[in-house]
């Protein structure tokens, strides 16, 4: 009779032991964080629903930041802020990463709120703690840093996954938005250094065909134009004796931003087109 009474226990044991086992729902592991490698970016290639179940669905514009319109400078520190929002509900999590095409780490992150959010794989990453999801109004805000990568990056993108819960517990219900930004990088300081020109305005902006310049008080001179792209690599090249009134033709560039830098024997300035 014992020797029954020890294998009966013995088998509940192993049952007990069986079910602590369990893996624990992702809902709940998630409201800690997300797994590192979420943001449905190229080189991530997964999101949250490798997690949650469903599809996510791109959404433009949940990721901001306050990098200037001429572009970030290597080294400097911005303010990024991710908003989710759905009516009715009120849990949120999030992951962002700062990534070039190919999936390389660009510049890093950093918790500024440790209580709600956290980062991961030495700032590549960024994500909510538990006490960063609650959304009583049926929106969360994150507000974290990004320091910019290092001169001659380039464009930088940030991803991000969001995940707006039906605070069931579980994994199902769930809907996932992905949504990205992209800020290039500010090369004038690259470039030039000095701003011989100062009355010097190109027009118009942005410019399709031609880019007229506009310096009614420059000298006539023998001045060379060299364009460069984003990437600081010289593109187009031409000479004039004057700059009022010059036209430079662009019709061959494609699309994007680039640096004019304009100089004589005596000095040099650089302005910015941007290419329709």
């Amino acid at each position: 009779m014992k020797k029954t009474i020890l294998v009966i226990g013995l088998m509940f044991g192993m049952v007990a032991l069986w079910v602590t086992a369990l893996p624990v729902p992702n809902a709940h592991s998630s409201t800690s964080g997300s797994p590192s490698g979420k943001t449905g970016s190229p080189g991530d290639g997964q999101n949250c629903t490798q997690c949650h179940a469903g599809t996510a669905t791109q959404q433009p514009s949940l990721i901001s930041l306050n990098v200037p319109s001429n572009g970030y400078v290597p080294g400097a520190t911005y303010q990024v802020t991710a908003t989710v929002s759905f009516q009715g509900r009120t849990k949120f999590g999030f992951q962002v990463s700062p990534q070039n095409v190919a999936g390389q780490q660009m510049g890093t992150l950093t918790a500024t709120n440790g209580t709600e959010t956290l980062t991961q794989v030495g700032g590549k990453y960024i994500t909510h703690r538990t006490a960063g999801t609650s959304g009583p109004t049926g929106t969360r805000s994150w507000t974290f840093d990004w320091t910019a990568p290092a001169a001659g990056s380039g464009p930088v993108t940030l991803y991000g996954a969001f995940n707006s819960t039906n605070s069931m517990s579980n994994s199902s219900g769930d809907v996932v938005y992905l949504s990205s930004t992209t800020v290039q990088e500010d090369l004038s300081a690259q470039i030039s250094e000095d701003n011989f020109i100062p009355e010097l305005t190109l027009f118009p902006v942005p410019a399709n065909e031609f880019v007229e310049f506009r310096a009614p008080n420059a000298a006539s001179d023998l001045y060379s134009i060299d364009v460069y792209n984003i990437s600081g690599a010289m593109v187009q090249t031409a000479a004039t004796q004057t700059l009022q009134g010059f036209r430079l033709n662009i019709s061959e560039l494609p699309a994007g931003m680039y640096f004019v830098k304009v100089y004589t024997n005596q000095g040099f300035t650089v302005r910015r087109i941007l290419k329709s």
